[in-house]
């Protein structure tokens, strides 16, 4: 349980630590960055004007039978505009926006030449707009129907134009700035799901804050059992005292005293490796590496349940142990394997 444990919140840590780097650079970047780099409507121009129909004049501007076609959908604002030099209706529902031409009421359909004549009169840059190309995976980022054309540019930004073709509107211009500002964005909100919308509370930011609890728990878990083992067990002056005057006397693999050692820790690995490194690790002491495998010659403690894992039953009878995982022992403890006695030589 304890390996499942310490297993569960190293790769928590690595999900929610990276999260959270990805959080702190695309804050920063948002915080270092020209916002005018950032800003789509460089040669963006406005190009529509609006009159707002009130509801009583309905019958005097002939528009009675579309409101009765949409008689199923509620009814929010109708809206009197210029398009293309012509008059249009825009009829804005709890559904979705509706366009029709003012001379007789037939849906608004608007051909590539039209799409193209709107794009340049929305755009005063230098670049030459391209035929528009579909870009219906786009329209739900930009409110737009599924009509949503998409039209490019070759000037210095790479500005694209985003036009409705259901309706006429230009939903927005983009560009290089923009789209990192969008990309940054994501990344900053955990917003990796297209049909998240405009909420902070979807599925992705729902995922990793329960992670990040798991790994609250995952750390509560370990540090708990840590405590009951002693690992965090705080020391008093007599107990300091009457640690100095115990002492570790490490051997060779063969028996040969290398050194006596005074208690100055509560940790046996810690203890080893006072004031320089006896023992190597690669976990720092957290029981996954295995490596500072030590002999305990005077009544070996029980096992952990890394030990359990990491040493064969044979090295446990032998009184092999991880000195990471017990208090500090006195008496005799000795290097298991060549290797480490080499390593003791070269400190």
């Amino acid at each position: 349980m304890m390996i499942q444990a310490r297993t569960l919140h190293r790769w928590l840590g690595l999900i929610v630590g990276g999260q959270m780097l990805i959080w702190i650079v695309t804050g920063l970047a948002f915080n270092l960055v020209n916002e005018d780099y950032f800003n789509a409507n460089h040669y963006r121009t406005g190009i529509d004007t609006s009159t707002l129909v009130k509801q009583g004049e309905n019958e005097m501007l002939d528009i009675k039978p579309v409101l009765t076609q949409l008689a199923n959908e509620s009814v929010q604002s109708v809206t009197l505009e210029t398009l293309l030099g012509h008059p249009i209706f825009r009829i804005k529902t709890t559904a979705a926006t509706h366009s029709y031409w003012g001379a007789d009421l037939s849906p608004l359909r608007l051909s590539k030449q039209q799409i193209k004549q709107l794009a340049q009169a929305s755009y005063n840059g230098p670049g030459l707009i391209s035929p528009p190309q579909p870009a219906a995976d786009e329209a739900q980022k930009y409110a737009a129907s599924p009509m949503l054309l998409r039209l490019d540019t070759n000037d210095e930004l790479a500005t694209s134009i985003y036009i409705d073709g259901n309706t006429g509107e230009v939903k927005a211009h983009e560009n290089r700035g923009s789209r990192l500002k969008q990309l940054l964005f994501m990344l900053h909100f955990i917003d990796y799901f297209p049909s998240n919308g405009l909420s902070f509370n979807h599925l992705a930011v729902r995922i990793v804050a329960l992670l990040a609890f798991i790994l609250g728990v995952s750390g509560m878990t370990i540090m708990v059992r840590q405590m009951k083992a002693g690992h965090y067990r705080l020391i008093n002056n007599k107990q300091s005292n009457k640690q100095e005057n115990q002492q570790i006397i490490l051997l060779s693999p063969q028996g040969e005293i290398l050194e006596h050692l005074t208690l100055h820790h509560l940790n046996l690995l810690d203890n080893l490796n006072h004031k320089k490194e006896r023992i190597r690790t690669q976990c720092g002491g957290g029981g996954q590496c295995g490596m500072c495998r030590i002999k305990i010659l005077n009544n070996p403690p029980q096992p952990t349940q890394e030990e359990l894992s990491k040493l064969r039953p044979q090295h446990l009878e032998e009184g092999i142990r991880l000195s990471c995982q017990h208090l500090n022992i006195s008496g005799e403890v000795s290097l298991i394997s060549a290797a480490q006695l080499r390593h003791w030589n070269m400190q």
